[in-house]
């Protein structure tokens, strides 16, 4: 596991230039380091690359476009140093339409523009309100028959993104 101590967004001059920061660099080559010595040990690729939390790497506001797509471009530059990796960008909650119900990602729609896909994961109080059960035990008695299966799904799953 690598971890990144500074933001990962470039700095970007008043001419609009943008350069690598610290962060980039440093995970740059990180992942340059656990690359080759993976490869050179004959050991599988990496094959995730996790930014958790994007929020917490970003320098400015989620919100402009200008940010979130200079953020983008930092991604796909590391991600091009471990190709045989999926990329995963971890946001925190997004925001619930009231009548619709409908959700959506916080932040700039450049974020939405430049995904393959979106997951949300809804905590099980919020679940248990919506069918109306006073606890969220209830709710776990009775539709808990439904995981293991849904266990073996995801972990043959994520087996195959992280073993090929």
């Amino acid at each position: 596991m690598l971890r990144a101590s500074a933001a990962l967004s470039p700095v970007i001059d008043r001419a609009r230039a943008e350069q690598p920061s610290i962060g980039e660099r440093g995970v740059a080559e990180d992942l340059l380091q656990l690359r080759d010595s993976l490869n050179a040990a004959g050991r599988p690729p990496v094959r995730l690359l996790v930014i958790d939390t994007v929020r917490a790497s970003l320098f400015g506001s989620e919100d402009d476009s200008d940010n979130a797509a200079a953020y983008i471009r930092v991604v796909r530059r590391l991600a091009a140093i471990v190709p045989t990796a999926a990329t995963v960008m971890l946001f925190h909650s997004g925001w619930q339409d009231g009548q619709a119900s409908r959700q959506r990602e916080r932040g700039s729609s450049a974020w939405r523009g430049n995904v393959d896909a979106t997951a949300y994961l809804t905590p099980v109080h919020v679940v248990a309100a919506r069918l109306g059960h006073s606890k969220v035990e209830m709710t776990l008695n009775v539709y808990a028959h439904a995981l293991p299966d849904q266990q073996q799904a995801a972990a043959a799953s994520l087996g195959a993104l992280l073993h090929g």
